[in-house]
């Protein structure tokens, strides 16, 4: 019999909605996750907070937001990341650029992932790891601002993710722009989160990849995944949830059938793929 594959499958957006946390709960339930991520200026983050009590079963890390919501630091202290309410006024692309020409300042950006970070903790959630919605965790910048701020609340982190050029599924032509974008920002990034207790993934399945999302797409992804550890992002939620942000293609729904799915279960069960769970 072949090595069993090391896999950790994640539910990105914690807090996005009480539906998309009902659907990481009933994944949890099902025992498909490694890890939930979730963000501290969701608008449900304390409803959240309760699908995760007791969780002692699930990583837990912060989802870094800087584009979607209300920041978690005062105004005034991150004033060049927000607007005069508080919130967030530069989606992916805009945010890049303003932090590429300075536009947004270095200790703006760490204030506001120290409160996110000091957001989790104050909710009694041990933070174990990091990565970003629209992955701004990567963005320029972004990641000595991410680990002065951990330092700063003496956190350690067992594991960042990264987007590597592998995965187990491909990548689609139509998707190579992207996929290269994003390892080339995760290239800079790797080097400033240097621990030897810091994991990082080999491969990476779910993220810009251009392929259409199937029941057993997760189960598919981690049958072909090969040696290292292979993280598996995912999004459910209910079916009343929605799409995931923009992505009116990719359902939430769909992501929570595939975690749920019998293939996957199998898979786990068997032994064939082993989920990396904190210890």
């Amino acid at each position: 019999m072949s090595e069993p594959v090391r896999i950790r499958i994640t539910a990105d957006d914690l807090g996005w909605s009480e539906e998309v946390d009902d659907g990481i709960a009933l994944a949890a339930d099902a025992g498909a996750l490694s890890a939930v991520s979730v963000l501290a200026t969701g608008p449900s983050f304390e409803h959240g907070v309760k699908v995760l009590r007791n969780r002692r079963d699930l990583s837990i890390g912060l989802h870094l937001d800087l584009t979607d919501f209300r920041a978690a630091a005062p105004r005034d202290a991150v004033s060049t990341l927000v607007d005069g309410d508080g919130r967030f006024r530069r989606r992916s692309r805009r945010l890049v650029l303003a932090l590429l020409l300075g536009a947004v300042r270095r200790e703006h950006v760490e204030r506001e992932i120290g409160a996110q970070l000091a957001r989790l903790g104050a909710a009694g959630l041990r933070v174990r790891h990091l990565d970003g919605h629209r992955h701004a965790h990567i963005f320029p910048g972004v990641p000595a601002a991410a680990l002065a701020a951990v330092r700063s609340l003496s956190l350690e982190l067992a594991y960042v993710r990264v987007v590597p050029a592998s995965s187990p599924r491909g990548v689609a032509p139509h998707a190579l722009p992207m996929r290269t974008a994003l390892v080339a920002l995760s290239r800079a990034f790797e080097p400033i989160f240097t621990a030897s207790t810091t994991a990082r993934p080999s491969a990476l399945a779910g993220l810009a990849e251009g392929h259409a999302l199937e029941r057993d797409w997760i189960a598919n992804a981690a049958s072909h995944a090969t040696s290292g550890l292979t993280e598996i992002v995912t999004h459910p939620g209910l079916e009343t949830s929605g799409a995931v942000g923009r992505a009116a293609s990719h359902e939430r729904a769909t992501d929570l059938a595939a975690l749920r799915s019998p293939a996957l279960r199998e898979l786990i069960a068997s032994g064939r793929a082993v989920l990396d769970r904190p210890s």
